[in-house]
């Protein structure tokens, strides 16, 4: 069995849990690509707002983990308060970005990004089921089943991004998870190797 999990974009509670969809926007109102994909630090600092788009996004409790995604269907790691302080007691490369979330006249601030700043390459090719973008099997484009090489994940990483596949897939070591249940974080969606779909 497998010591880390995948914190899916599912939501637990679909119908029950908002859903924001919508365009990731800097400061200056300026639609922006997203910076926060790569493992590392981003390239373009300071706040973000989001602008909800009404027709994609849908009503519902705001967890302490929010469904939030932007242009492209590209999911965004946003916490509240509660859940940006377990991360923060529990993980060190990790960044906090304010944000805004513009939806139907409201301005939600309660809400932070979340920037991880370590991806590893640690899929191991032969036992998962994959799909590559291209021949030279440099990038994981679909996964049915995914097995980690646990021993080269740094021992003290209890979060990172998962490489070599495209879009953002966010791994959590056990002892993360079981912090996250006992602070009572709502909103989170673990979801065991074995059956990761991507």
């Amino acid at each position: 069995m497998s010591n880390y999990l995948i914190i899916d974009d599912n939501r637990p509670k679909p119908g029950f849990d908002a859903h924001v969809q919508g365009l990731i926007l800097n400061e200056k109102g300026e639609i922006i690509s997203n910076p926060f994909t790569s493992g590392e630090g981003v390239k373009i600092e300071g706040s973000y707002i989001i602008k909800a788009i009404g027709k994609k996004s849908e009503p519902g409790k705001f967890r302490d983990k929010l469904s939030l995604k932007i242009q492209n269907n590209e999911p965004l790691f946003v916490v509240s308060k509660k859940l940006e302080d377990v991360l923060k007691e529990n993980c060190q490369n990790i960044d906090f970005y304010n944000l805004t979330i513009k939806k139907e006249g409201q301005l939600i601030c309660d809400y932070k990004i979340v920037n991880i700043t370590k991806a590893v390459n640690c899929i191991n090719h032969e036992d998962s089921e994959l799909v590559y973008w291209e021949s030279t099997h440099d990038t994981v484009f679909n996964i049915n089943g995914l097995v980690l090489n646990e021993e080269v994940i740094p021992r003290d990483l209890n979060i990172f991004i998962l490489g070599e596949v495209r879009g953002t897939v966010v791994v959590v070591h056990q002892t993360l998870k079981n912090a996250i249940l006992e602070q009572k974080i709502t909103g989170c969606n673990f979801c065991e190797m074995k059956d990761f779909v991507l």
